[in-house]
């Protein structure tokens, strides 16, 4: 599900959408949720810990740097 969200809200960047600014911070936030439910039960697995911070990264551009 992380990965799916950072897709979608990096797509609709990507794609400058009218209202990419918040889908990126719906789903990036979502996204970071999803994230940390992934590292929960495999701390020591990377992939969780890879798209939480992706998701954190689309969070960042919908809410601006300095807000995140």
């Amino acid at each position: 599900m992380c990965r799916a969200h950072r897709e979608y809200a990096s797509l609709a960047f990507e794609q400058d959408l009218d209202d990419w600014k918040d889908i990126c911070k719906k789903y990036g936030k979502d996204g970071m949720k999803y994230g940390k439910k992934a590292i929960g039960p495999a701390p020591d697995k990377i992939e969780g810990h890879y798209y939480y911070g992706l998701c954190a990264g689309s969070y960042s551009d919908g809410v601006s740097i300095l807000k995140a």
